[in-house]
């Protein structure tokens, strides 16, 4: 306690003496304050910033501490707060009075992160296996997501794609920071069928009708092609034969997947066996187009367009009338 003196000199009259004689004396009185202020403290909450920090004053967490003689000053020992201190925090207030007479109290500081991060998105691609699926990770799509106090969590609302989305996909990135607050954006996951189907082909045999002519099918050349996202189509490029193809005749099966990506596998049609791996020709399959290649596609144009005028000729014509 510090001490507040004033000296004070005071004169006393004893009075006067029997024959009217006086005199006179002087003291100090010494005041004092030696009482305490009243510290009087409330809680408080702070919310961080986007920088993840927070600050606060005494006056905030002053409740009307007090003093007879008046509060020189109000100080708190911690102003300042960060990410790590989210939650209930304890600070002490000291009052001190005019006369250096201190008290203290304490209050609970909520410190409070409600600040969204901020969540960043970016497109990306994802190719199916051959089984027809396709997966992507929340990673992928993350684009440096961030927030003040830290990221806990990236989340997407889809991860596995298969036949049926092939093409473009908006999925959800869910970003939740350390303390529980969220944000989201969207992205495009494009998906892509990029494996061919498997062309399966078998040889067949067929008889010229009386009139001379013969066809087959697709489906009669279709060995069980198959492909993870289906078979769109079966087509070959000479169904129609006559009596100038009579023996092997080589024949092209084309399968076409949903998205138009195809695979092209000869079958030879004299019911004989089938030409995936061994060929007609040494190296029909690993050199380039050969001369019997051509001449053989040569051939088989022109049967088609005799057909064809033929197809187109009157009756009487081809009776010679």
């Amino acid at each position: 306690m510090i001490a507040r003196k004033w000296a004070n000199k005071r004169r006393y009259a004893d009075g006067k003496d029997n024959n009217g004689n006086t005199s006179t004396c002087t003291a100090t009185v010494t005041v004092e304050d030696t009482t305490d202020p009243e510290a009087l403290c409330q809680d408080a909450t702070v919310t961080l910033d986007a920088t993840g920090n927070a600050s606060i004053t005494a006056a905030q967490i002053d409740n009307g501490s007090n003093d007879a003689c008046g509060i020189a000053s109000l100080n708190l020992d911690e102003t300042a707060f960060d990410c790590s201190e989210v939650g209930a925090n304890t600070v002490t207030l000291t009052v001190t009075d005019n006369n250096g007479n201190t008290s203290t109290c304490t209050a609970t500081v909520t410190v409070e992160d409600i600040t969204d991060p901020q969540a960043l998105c970016q497109d990306a691609t994802v190719t199916l296996d051959a089984t027809g699926n396709g997966s992507i990770t929340a990673a992928q799509i993350d684009d440096g997501s961030n927030d003040a106090c830290g990221i806990a969590s990236l989340s997407l609302d889809e991860t596995a794609f298969d036949c049926s989305e092939v093409g473009a996909n908006t999925v959800t990135l869910t970003v939740t920071d350390n303390n529980g607050n969220t944000s989201t954006c969207t992205a495009t996951v494009t998906v892509e069928d990029t494996t061919d189907p498997q062309a399966l082909c078998q040889d067949i045999t067929i008889a010229l009708d009386p009139s001379g002519n013969g066809s087959v099918t697709a489906v009669q050349i279709d060995n069980g092609s198959n492909d993870a996202c289906g078979i769109a189509s079966l087509s070959l490029d000479d169904t129609a034969f006559d009596c100038s193809e009579v023996g092997a005749n080589m024949v092209t099966l084309t399968v076409d997947r949903q998205q138009r990506q195809h695979k092209h596998l000869r079958g030879y049609g004299n019911g004989g066996r089938h030409h995936r791996s061994a060929s007609p020709l040494p190296g029909y399959y690993n050199s380039p187009r050969s001369e019997w290649q051509r001449q053989h596609h040569r051939r088989a144009d022109r049967r088609r367009f005799e057909r064809r005028l033929r197809d187109r000729e009157p009756e009487s014509g081809r009776n010679g009338v």
